[in-house]
């Protein structure tokens, strides 16, 4: 009697996502005097400073944080922050930007840490396949498009954001006794994912975002993130994403300034029937009957 394969149980344990890039947006290396001085700016994504050699000043707002050689700084979105030398050495620094809806980047936001011999390479990991996958200009901060680069090998984009990732991860790690417990629990880490979704729609309401380009920018599959989101919500992804779709045409409607194909233009609905269909759906009301009405009030 031949041998009948057994059939095991297995258990499948699913990939927390503590930290993950979306996108990779500048590398710059920079080799610069003592007196440089980069004008202020702000921008919506992280920047990672590391300082190679010598020092150099961050500068945020009225906060000036002086960084030497091994010395990492995270400047968060949105704040105003400029590069310059501290008068006392020249310095060499690579600037690394990236976008990221994971809450374990707040702990690092406006933070200065020095980097572990350990640690320290995969900063170098990060440049050489920065340099692998990019066409990277040096000693020009101004410069505001990568290039990719023609002869890339085979996932190099892939290869920075995996380091970046690893790098970020090691870093709590040697500081978790500074840092919160990120997850705690399960219901706080599907409590981030659904933030994280809602964020992505709230972003791109001039746009069109599907369940899929969410599932990928947050690295779980479509049955996962739809579920625990009918679960949490009451509601799926894209009746969630039309709500706030003719929420936002309401406000354009009571602003009195653009036309109704204006609106389903603006946010990218595919015509104005289909947008006249959905806002009845949601409202109860056409835009015209809302107009009408929201003029009586």
């Amino acid at each position: 009697m031949k041998n009948e394969p057994t059939s095991s149980i297995y258990i499948k344990h699913r990939v927390t996502n503590v930290i993950s890039i979306t996108k990779i947006i500048m590398m710059h290396l920079l080799e610069m005097e003592k007196d440089f001085d980069f004008h202020t700016e702000k921008h919506d994504f992280w920047e990672m400073l590391y300082i190679d050699a010598g020092q150099a000043d961050v500068v945020l707002k009225n906060e000036t944080h002086s960084l030497s050689q091994g010395d990492v700084f995270f400047v968060k979105p949105n704040m105003p922050h400029k590069l310059c030398g501290n008068k006392s050495s020249n310095f060499n620094a690579y600037l690394i930007s990236f976008t990221t809806n994971s809450a374990s980047m707040n702990f690092f936001a406006n933070k200065k840490f020095n980097i572990p011999m350990s640690l320290r390479k995969y900063i170098s990991l990060i440049i050489n396949e920065g340099n692998n996958a990019f066409v990277i200009q040096r000693n020009k901060p101004d410069v505001t498009k990568l290039e990719l680069n023609k002869d890339a090998p085979i996932g190099s984009v892939q290869m920075i954001r995996c380091y970046i990732e690893q790098f970020l991860i090691m870093l709590l790690r040697g500081n978790e006794n500074k840092s919160p417990n990120l997850f705690s629990n399960k219901e706080n880490m599907e409590n981030h994912i659904i933030i994280s979704v809602k964020t992505l729609l709230s972003q791109n309401l001039y746009s069109n975002i599907s369940v899929d380009e969410i599932c990928q920018t947050l690295h779980y599959s479509r049955t996962y993130i739809s579920n625990m989101f009918k679960k949490y919500c009451g509601t799926t992804i894209n009746t969630y994403y039309n709500n706030l779709k003719i929420t936002e045409a309401k406000n354009l409607i009571d602003k009195d300034i653009y036309s109704f194909t204006q609106i389903s233009e603006m946010l990218r609905f595919n015509n104005p029937h289909y947008f006249t269909r959905v806002f009845k759906r949601v409202t109860n009301m056409t835009p015209t009957e809302y107009q009408n009405s929201s003029r009586i009030k």
